[in-house]
């Protein structure tokens, strides 16, 4: 096991969400812009009870970038990248949040895994990596380059 497991486990009994970063050393978790996914909705900071679904999230990408992100049958997450973006992620450092949930966090309606403030929040962790790729990696999220 290695030590972003080690933390990960003996945070699993606390009531955790994650939120994976392009930038690192925050204390504040704060939307500064829209996202992508819901173009008319106020900024807003989204959050995972699943590390590995939110190492996905340690670099910035869009919807028609070509990356797929998902699971078969609630089995582990996979992650599809166009090879265009390797050098891109092996570039530099990232993170991922760990936050308590609070009554300010709401799940997204049909996402299991997702789960969305609009409310600045209070980091918990903060769990560094070199870099995306290793983020992943560490995590449990399979890659696989297009």
């Amino acid at each position: 096991m290695n030590p972003y497991q080690i933390v990960c486990e003996s945070l699993k009994s606390q009531s955790i969400l994650y939120h994976g970063s392009p930038i690192q050393n925050l204390k504040v978790l704060e939307s500064k812009k829209k996202s992508f996914r819901f173009k008319t909705d106020s900024p807003r900071i989204f959050l995972s009870d699943e590390i590995d679904y939110a190492s996905a999230f340690t670099w910035e990408w869009k919807n028609n970038d070509g990356i797929e992100l998902g699971n078969i049958n609630n089995g582990p997450w996979i992650i599809e990248i166009p090879i265009r973006f390797k050098k891109k992620i092996i570039a530099s450092p990232c993170s991922i949040y760990v936050v308590k949930n609070t009554s300010d966090i709401k799940q997204i309606k049909g996402q299991k895994s997702e789960y969305v403030s609009m409310n600045p929040l209070k980091v918990y962790k903060e769990l560094k990596f070199k870099n995306p790729l290793e983020a992943m990696d560490q995590n449990g999220l399979e890659v696989k380059w297009k």
